[in-house]
């Protein structure tokens, strides 16, 4: 007999293997190969603790004998993982909410996973992505029976911005689900050397904010000039997903659901969706993997919309959860005709092994705006939007004649238009967007030069 742990389980492991083998977008690469630097503490790499516990993950697999494609897919593993575990922790969020009800929560937890933002940006590498995680992780704490110290609540608090600095978004939305009075009050009762180190974790969290706050505000003055024309993602999410938002606006509003919060001890859960619809609208960033971060979250509460309407219509609301799933369906073959959501890294990955052989058993030193390889000698040169001073020493690098090798990717490509500056700068093509110094050209076999340009696969989208 089929139960609900196996459909879970299912889904799970399809969410998985193809998480482990989708298409790695541009700005997932930089921080798998920048990490590697963060111990160093050189001043040139102080964006890192940015996303101080992102990057110290990322890290670690630099320490592992890897080749290039080897290191990637481990990556890709690690955060596919992560997706997976997101579902899981979903599906118990709802079985921990309404524990007679399994089948149901089955069934909300394919509907959340199935927006089409969730489908593109799960398995991305990401520290949005771990920020959900944790967040899932708090939400399924406080929903069960588990009993742990108020004080673990505070953790929690804290250790969103140290996954990475726009992430204390979530330690706002946590106020809304904590019991304030509950959690704080140990602070009276707990030992002096307790409350001790609490104090100088806050004070270190502190500093490390006070730091980050002038380079962070700098960085925002640059680029909220685009404000206004960075509403493209937000559009297609409130276009494809309306009727979920709207559901998970109506927990806003139905007061018997309000009142189940209350009973609960969650007095405030019911704002939730409210504020994070507000946060969508103010970041002045509203890329499709920071909207998909926050989508589950949101989707929880038109779940917990639908078992509290359940409780008063269970014959309507099956009925109703049939056509939701026909929306959604709608909605995600939509979606597909404008956002590319079955994609794969076979290429990329295929390629990236070919250009390796050129490095093998050389100390090249190599720019290409986003670090395609970790392995290699990169000189620091990532392509950003509306940066022009991180954008400007890349070329400055060319000029100079620096990196021994210019792999020119899409990222770059956008920048360098004028290619007769590596022909000046005494480069040669050696294979496909793969620029050498002439003096370091060698005979490498023709059907070794031959792989797919990178201008076409290491992009912010599968072009393929």
């Amino acid at each position: 007999m089929i139960k609900p742990w196996h459909i879970i389980a299912v889904w799970t492991a399809l969410f998985f293997f193809y998480g482990q083998q989708a298409f790695i977008t541009s700005s997932e690469f930089w921080p798998v190969f920048a990490s590697k630097n963060i111990l160093s503490f050189s001043p040139s790499w102080a964006s890192l603790f940015m996303k101080p516990l992102f990057n110290l993950l990322l890290s670690m697999v630099h320490y592992l004998p890897l080749t290039d494609v080897q290191h990637l897919k481990g990556v890709k593993t690690i955060f596919a993982f992560n997706g997976a575990a997101q579902i899981l922790l979903i599906y118990f969020i709802f079985k921990a909410y309404q524990p007679t009800k399994p089948w149901l929560a089955v069934a909300l937890t394919v509907l959340i996973t199935l927006s089409p933002f969730y489908l593109k940006t799960y398995f991305q590498i990401r520290s949005d992505q771990l920020a959900l995680t944790l967040f899932l992780v708090f939400l399924l704490l406080n929903f069960t029976t588990f009993q742990f110290k108020s004080a673990w609540n505070i953790l929690f608090l804290f250790a969103f911005p140290l996954i990475g600095f726009k992430h204390i978004y979530f330690s706002f939305l946590a106020l809304l689900v904590l019991k304030i009075k509950e959690t704080f009050s140990f602070l009276k009762t707990s030992l002096r050397f307790e409350r001790y180190y609490i104090y100088v974790l806050f004070g270190g969290l502190l500093i490390w904010t006070a730091n980050l706050a002038i380079p962070s505000f700098t960085y925002f003055s640059r680029t909220v000039v685009d404000f206004e024309n960075n509403f493209g993602a937000l559009k297609l999410f409130f276009k494809f997903e309306f009727l979920l938002i709207l559901l998970s606006l109506g927990a806003f509003c139905y007061l018997p659901l309000r009142a189940e919060f209350m009973r609960r001890g969650y007095a405030k859960l019911f704002l939730l969706p409210v504020a994070i619809v507000f946060l969508l609208l103010l970041h002045p960033q509203k890329f499709d993997f920071f909207i998909g971060s926050f989508v589950p979250i949101l989707f929880l509460l038109a779940g917990f919309l639908l078992f509290s309407c359940l409780q008063q219509n269970p014959k309507k609301i099956i009925w109703g959860l049939a056509l939701i799933f026909a929306f959604e369906a709608l909605s995600v073959y939509k979606a597909s005709q404008q956002i590319k959501l079955i994609t794969s890294y076979k290429t990329q990955l295929a390629t990236i092994h070919s250009i390796t052989k050129i490095f093998a058993g050389r100390p090249l030193t190599y720019i290409d705006g986003m670090g395609i390889l970790p392995r290699q000698r990169n000189l620091g040169c990532f392509i950003s939007p509306d940066d022009y001073e991180s954008n400007q020493s890349c070329l400055d690098l060319v000029n100079q004649h620096k990196p021994d090798v210019v792999i020119l990717t899409t990222r770059l490509a956008s920048y360098l238009t004028d290619l007769s500056l590596l022909t000046k700068a005494n480069y040669v093509e050696q294979g496909a967007n793969f620029y050498i110094k002439k003096e370091l050209a060698g005979q490498s076999p023709a059907d070794e030069l031959i792989w797919v340009p990178p201008v076409l696969i290491f992009g912010s989208d599968d072009l393929l």
